[in-house]
């Protein structure tokens, strides 16, 4: 089938305008792009994610792009292990560099 303009997927039988995206499987994002009077399908997939020890990649496939994208969970993570020296200079820096006096709207 022709149709001027748009980018025609086969696969869907189905044509799409230029800016026009669709859900394609293992959580992808296709769009039909125009540039220098040509059509293109442009594809967004997720990147790569990594963890510390311990911690866990999660995706859900079932959600659409960039939802289903993968996550890492660190369930066994001990929030008073954020509270280390680090943190202390942190919180140290942002009470000296903002002015507690101003109200945060």
């Amino acid at each position: 089938m022709y149709h001027p303009g748009m980018c025609w997927i086969p696969k869907h039988n189905k044509a799409y305008s230029d800016g026009g995206h669709w859900q394609e499987p293992q959580c992808m994002r296709a769009t039909c792009v125009s540039y220098r009077s040509e059509l293109y399908v442009e594809y967004a997939t997720c990147g790569a994610v990594g963890g510390e020890p311990g911690c866990k990649t999660v995706q859900d496939l079932s959600l659409p792009y960039p939802s289903c994208c993968p996550a890492v969970s660190c369930p066994d993570l001990d929030p008073a292990a954020l509270k280390g020296e680090e943190y202390g200079e942190f919180t140290n820096w942002i009470g000296d560099y903002y002015d507690q006096s101003t109200p945060i709207a």
